[in-house]
Order: structure tokens, then C-alpha cells, then sequence
């Protein structure tokens, strides 16, 4: 079910009894519909087993949400910038990551390198280069129809 069945569809499949005498099979019912056997099956079994709450779809969610992480990482993303660059050192995303990796100062909860990198553009201690060419210029030109500017 790539695409969510909407809940009067639902009610339909819910409703649909293949016992009864009028003749119509399972397969002529999802045709009638326009949904496939399998996404037939799979409403009758949620319905089968939570009840009315088959009408509604599932949250698409994720189940495993992105790890936020607290005001404890963003110090010590902070507090090891501090020290590569008073050291002499580069104070980079990935710098921060091995220097953290490597004192273990970060304990169980590793950020990654552009979770780092989000932590000190939040802070504002990134350089931004405007002049850097946006992503927008990239786009390759291409003609709509084929000999279009043969007189060039």
C-alpha cells in the first residue's frame, strides 16, 4: 500500500462480506475499487485485530526518530573548539569529532561530524563565504525541443 486508502474505501473493505449470495468475489471487489488483493487483506487483519481504529492509516513516523542532542554535547562541542584553537590546531567538525573520539569526552552519546558542524553554525562560530556559487547555478541547460537553436 504505497499510498493510503482513504477511510470511506476503508469502511467499504470493512463492510464487505465475500459470503454473502449477491455473487461478487474478493478479487471483483478490489477491482470495483481499484486496490489490490493484498491491500484488501491487509485492512480485514488490521481490523481483525485493533478494531474501528482500521479506518484510520498508521503514522508513516519514523520509529526510530533522529537523536537530538542536549545542551551537555553542545558544551562540549564548544569547550574542545575553545581548546584545539588555543592550542594552534584546526577547529573543524571533523577535528572536534577525533578530538573528542580520542579524550572521550563525549561518553556514550557520539554526534556525528555534521551534527557538530550544526552545533557551531548554531552558535555562529562558522565562516560563511558568500561568495561561494549557490547550488541554483549548477542547473545544466537544457533545450525543450531538439533542434531548437540549430542557427547558432
Amino acid at each position: 500500500m504505497p499510498n493510503t486508502l482513504t477511510a470511506t474505501i476503508r469502511r467499504q473493505i470493512i463492510e464487505f462480506n465475500p459470503d454473502l449470495p449477491d455473487g461478487v468475489s474478493i478479487s471483483e471487489f478490489c477491482k470495483r475499487l481499484g486496490i489490490s488483493r493484498p491491500s484488501y487483506y491487509k485492512v480485514k487483519k488490521r481490523y481483525l485485530a485493533e478494531g474501528n481504529k482500521a479506518l484510520n492509516p498508521h503514522s508513516r513516523a519514523p520509529k526510530t526518530p533522529a537523536r537530538i542532542h542536549g545542551d551537555q554535547t553542545r558544551v562540549v562541542v564548544l569547550r574542545l573548539r575553545e581548546r584545539l584553537r588555543k592550542s594552534g590546531w584546526d577547529n573543524g567538525p571533523q577535528s572536534i569529532w577525533f578530538e573528542g573520539v580520542d579524550t572521550n569526552e563525549f561518553g556514550d552519546v557520539l554526534p556525528s561530524v555534521p551534527t557538530i558542524g550544526r552545533i557551531l553554525a548554531e552558535a555562529g562560530l562558522t565562516k560563511t563565504n558568500p561568495r561561494k556559487r549557490p547550488r541554483g547555478a549548477w542547473l545544466r541547460f537544457a533545450r525543450s525541443h531538439p533542434m531548437e537553436m540549430w542557427q547558432l
